[in-house]
């Protein structure tokens, strides 16, 4: 059944059914993604769908910066209110909190939010890396359509489901 699903995503990617293209999560063996990014599954779910939002690393180490519009636009608060569905006060304490945990940083100058590789990559994975670090292929399209299904507007609990499939991910 396995080889068959793959088989099919696979087909899918070929015919450009599956659009937005994917990430990798960094993963640590043998640890839960809750204890790793120490967050709550409520917060995994935001950050899930936020990861879908990055785009592609220029270089080893480099940042995947938050951006919107195919690419175009850097992500505000605004945006970020109106992506995750929460109020301007959610949005300014879930960033407070990601930014404090280390999780999701912002450039000094330009205030451009930013996920480090160390957290996700999205693009070429190093053959250095590859040997040395866990991680999983998650693609955006279906994270995005998962929240949008299960997050109410306004309502930053019910992100909390999000959360809960993203860390079962490890274990499929």
């Amino acid at each position: 059944a396995t080889k068959d699903f793959k088989k099919m995503k696979l087909e899918e990617i070929k015919n450009g059914e599956l659009k937005g293209g994917f990430f990798h999560l960094i993963t640590e063996f043998g640890t839960n993604l809750i204890k790793r990014f120490n967050v709550s599954f409520e917060d995994l779910g935001k950050l899930a769908l936020l990861f879908t939002y990055t785009n592609y690393r220029q270089g080893e180490g480099g940042p995947m910066y938050l951006k919107y519009h195919n690419n175009v636009h850097y992500m505000n608060n605004k945006k970020m209110a109106e992506v995750l569905k929460l109020n301007a006060k959610q949005v300014r304490d879930f960033k407070s909190k990601m930014k404090k945990k280390g999780i999701l940083n912002e450039e000094a100058n330009t205030k451009r939010l930013f996920f480090t590789d160390d957290v996700i990559i999205r693009g070429h994975i190093f053959p250095v890396e590859r040997k040395n670090m866990n991680y999983i292929r998650v693609y955006d399209e279906p994270i995005r359509k998962l929240y949008d299904l299960i997050v109410t507007e306004g309502q930053s609990k019910t992100s909390k489901g999000v959360g809960v499939l993203l860390c079962l991910l490890p274990l499929m």
